[in-house]
This record gives C-alpha cells, sequence and structure tokens, in this order.
C-alpha cells in the first residue's frame, strides 16, 4: 500500500493521520519523541465534541527523523510556517519524484516556499477548517469541523481527494483555494494577535466594542492587502467570517495565543507579518497589523 507520512505530527497532523490509519492507511507519524511515545503505549486518543466520544487508534509507523518520507507518496506537511524552510531542505535528496505534498498550514507563503525547495513534488496549497489542540502526548481534542479545501484541480489531485474522502474526511477541490488561503489569513490576522497579546478568546474580545472595532480595522487592512494581491474578497465577506469564528469559537484562544503563553515561538511573521510585508509592497498603510505584529515580536523576545 502506498505509504503516507505525516511530517509535523501535532494536532492537526494527528487528527488527520489518524482518520486515515484507521481507514486502514498506512501512516507514518514524524513528530516528538513524547507524543510518539504515548501512541507507540496507548494508541493516538482524539477526544472529540462533535463525536460525543474518544476513538482510540492504532497502527502507525512512528518515527522521529524526516528519513521516513523516503517512501512516501503522500504527505501531509504541518509543521509551524517558522520551519518550513528548514523541514523542507532536509526532505530535497529524500522525498521521490512526484510525491503530492499536502501544505496543511496557516499563512499564504508556504505552498511557494515548498514547491521552489521541493521541485521534484507536486505540492498542494490547503485551507484547512478544523478546531483542535494537543491537550497532551498521543491526545488529541476536537472541538469542530474537519473540512479541506485543496487545489487547483487536476487528474491527480481528483485521486489524492477521493482517497482522503474514503478516511471520512471533507474534501472540496477548488480552483481558488489561493484565495480560501487568503480569507482564512483575514481570519487569523484579526483574531490571533489581539488574542495572544491580551490572552483572551474570541467571545471575550467581541464583548468589548472597542477590542471588536479594532478587530474590525485589522479585517479591513487585511481585505485592502488581499485586494491588491488580486484576490477578490469584499469586506463585507471577510467581516462575515470573523463574526462568524467569533460566535462558532467563542471559548478559543488563538494558536499564537497558546504559543506565547507556552513561551513558544509564535507564526506572527507569517500572519501579521505577510500581511504588513505585502502591503508595503503595494504601497498600502497597516498600522493596527504593523503595531500588534511588533508587540507580539516583543513578547516573544522577553520570553526567551
Amino acid at each position: 500500500m502506498a505509504k503516507i507520512v505525516v511530517v509535523g505530527a501535532g494536532a492537526v497532523g494527528s487528527f488527520f493521520g489518524g482518520l486515515l490509519a484507521k481507514a486502514g492507511e498506512s501512516v507514518t507519524l514524524i513528530g516528538r519523541a513524547e507524543h510518539l511515545k504515548a501512541i507507540g503505549e496507548n494508541g493516538l486518543r482524539i477526544d472529540s465534541k462533535p463525536w460525543g466520544r474518544e476513538e482510540r487508534i492504532h497502527g502507525f509507523e512512528l518515527s522521529e527523523t524526516i528519513q521516513a518520507v523516503a517512501q512516501a507518496e503522500l504527505v501531509l506537511f504541518c509543521v509551524k510556517s517558522t520551519q518550513t524552510a528548514t523541514m523542507a531542505k532536509a526532505m530535497q535528496d529524500l522525498l521521490p519524484a512526484n510525491a503530492v505534498v499536502l501544505s496543511m498550514q496557516n499563512g499564504v507563503e508556504n505552498p511557494e516556499t515548498l514547491q521552489r525547495l521541493l521541485p521534484q513534488a507536486r505540492v498542494v496549497p490547503v485551507a484547512v477548517y478544523v478546531a483542535l489542540s494537543l491537550a497532551a502526548p498521543g491526545l488529541v481534542r476536537h472541538f469542530g469541523r474537519g473540512e479541506l479545501v485543496v487545489g487547483p484541480s487536476s487528474p491527480w489531485l481528483e485521486t489524492t481527494a477521493e482517497r482522503l474522502r474514503k478516511a471520512g474526511i471533507g474534501v472540496t477541490v477548488s480552483n481558488q483555494v489561493m484565495r480560501d488561503l487568503w480569507l482564512k489569513l483575514v481570519v487569523n490576522t484579526a483574531f490571533n494577535a489581539v488574542s495572544a497579546v491580551t490572552q483572551k478568546t474570541y467571545g471575550e474580545m467581541f464583548a468589548e466594542p472597542m477590542v471588536q472595532a479594532t478587530v474590525q480595522q485589522l479585517t479591513r487592512e487585511v481585505v485592502a492587502v488581499a485586494q491588491a494581491e488580486g484576490y477578490d474578497i469584499s469586506m463585507e465577506q471577510g467581516w462575515a467570517a470573523v463574526q462568524a469564528i467569533a460566535q462558532t469559537m467563542a471559548g478559543q484562544r488563538s494558536s499564537t495565543a497558546q504559543d506565547l503563553a507556552a513561551g513558544k515561538r509564535t507564526e506572527i511573521d507569517f500572519l501579521n507579518g505577510t500581511v504588513a510585508r505585502r502591503a508595503e509592497a503595494h504601497g498600502l498603510s497597516v498600522p493596527v497589523t504593523q503595531a500588534l505584529w511588533s508587540m507580539v515580536r516583543l513578547m516573544e523576545g522577553a520570553g526567551n
């Protein structure tokens, strides 16, 4: 059976890798030793609120080294954006020709970076819609959703999408996947830095009118940059997406907030940072986005 390898088996990689393994696929998880040890001893536990139960999944191959990608036909690339270039370079001489690499990451720049560093691969931009946390080694908590948007369409990508669907993963193949990623960047930039600086949930942020106004201004700034990049995203669409997250994920703190609280490096350079860099290239001003980028960067430094 053709091999599936998860590079960066955190919450996202473990969740989707787990669904594939449960469906009978041969799945290798590459991740941190503590997490892999727990999976090896007790299986991967997925405690799902939508499912109303905990699943325990066994049968993985486990590896702490990137060498495991040498036989991969399909790679779920789930590392933080801060590690994209480093991990891609480590894969350059290992990854087979025509291997499909799903860039299942935040931000809009990762697919281009991966394709440049892995010219032998078929790199696929993926917009991931799922609410997860890695609660403990070997334990993923699933709070909602679990769908992917991939693209652009091609016969081999349709085959890959069908393989994922057979594992119960909702997959949409779209020629507008980069627009989806930019709309997701609108939401991430609107919420992540404010949540990180305040350590507040999305619901708490929206309960304060002044903070909600700040989030709306962030949305306006990112939408303007997205439009300058050529993506058909209106302010109405961007704000509707932000409001929907505030309602459906009111109790969540952003991944940036969680990373900052844990003393980890955040992905802020690939969220607010990307928006600020692209804005400058287009001669646009994004003062709130820029200010929050600098604040999170300063807080990162204070924790080191």
